[in-house]
């Protein structure tokens, strides 16, 4: 599973996905196999693959926490919205009447992340579940990852710093925590941020959060063509990534092409059409460009597909 896990970290897609199946075939008993070659197949936008791999894991772990949640991202690029609810009730219900069943250190982990989900305060989340966790087992990544992504939402950047941190010493090779050190350096020092950011594409050059956090900046600083060909290998990898489409759309409108900026918005929601972070996207950097009305008017079109998606708000 490690060597599978440095696949899926290289930007590997497709062999991780190989090995993945390998592995399941031979150890179908480990949870681990079906989680990884889900999250590869998400990645590459194998979407269907990916619907039928999760719905075989439940099958065979039908207490498993971690696959409905990994369930409800499939289901929502699968547009199947009320499965994917269906699968967060499920968790909800589970825990409510077997909660002794899920409090490992491993587990723990999980409910805060499915807490979080359900609304749950964040301080109380991070004490209950995920300082517990470390403390319990202080060589558990996801609970750096979990509490890190947790602050970053918060906008806690020394908190951050501080997960991911702690991640950094057990997975160094990991560009998902070098991505996390760049969002939380971010706000304070560019310099540092750009270091980790680096650091996450020389180790998988095809880490499309990081080519897209990449892009970003590009377009802040009015440098298209070379976003553009970040948007690109991201592109090349799930050709219909919904925030490459998305900053896709946002060039479009900056150059002039309403037919392509229409078409790449709906390229965006093509997997997902009630994903409210593709029309949050467009109107956020078109608001940063000074084009306050349309910015506005996409932040309308998010909240009509989810009137709770706070960042819209």
């Amino acid at each position: 599973i490690e060597e599978a896990q440095s696949l899926f970290n290289a930007g590997k897609y497709a062999e991780c996905i190989e090995a993945a199946a390998q592995g399941i075939e031979d150890r179908a008993w480990r949870e681990s196999w079906w989680s990884l070659k889900t999250r590869a197949e998400l990645a590459t936008g194998r979407y269907c693959d990916a619907l039928v791999t999760v719905e075989k894991a439940l099958d065979r772990f039908p207490s498993s926490i971690r696959l409905r949640l990994l369930g409800r991202e499939v289901y929502r690029y699968n547009d199947w919205p009320e499965r994917a609810d269906q699968r967060l009730a499920e968790a909800e219900e589970m825990v409510l009447r077997q909660s002794w069943r899920y409090s490992d250190p491993v587990n723990r982990v999980v409910l805060g992340r499915l807490f979080l989900l359900l609304g749950a305060d964040a301080k109380q989340v991070l004490e209950i579940f995920f300082d517990r966790s470390r403390r319990d087992r202080p060589d558990h990544l996801d609970t750096y990852l979990a509490t890190g992504e947790m602050a970053l939402e918060k906008h806690d950047y020394a908190l951050a710093a501080e997960a991911f941190e702690g991640a950094l010493k057990l997975a160094p090779s990991d560009p998902a925590v070098h991505l996390g050190l760049a969002r939380s350096h971010l706000p304070s020092d560019a310099e540092r941020a750009q270091a980790a950011l680096a650091r996450a594409l020389q180790l998988n050059p095809n880490h499309a959060d990081s080519l897209l956090l990449m892009a970003d900046r590009l377009i802040d600083r009015e440098q298209y063509e070379q976003a553009d060909e970040l948007l690109e290998r991201v592109l090349s990898v799930c050709s219909t990534h919904p925030l490459a489409c998305a900053y896709r759309a946002v060039l479009a409108h900056l150059d002039g092409d309403e037919w392509g900026e229409r078409t790449w918005r709906l390229s965006a929601l093509a997997h997902w059409p009630a994903n409210p972070q593709v029309d949050h996207t467009i109107g956020r950097k078109l608001s940063q460009k000074y084009r306050f009305r349309e910015g506005a008017a996409y932040q309308r079109l998010a909240l009509a597909l989810d009137p709770s998606y706070l960042p819209a708000k």
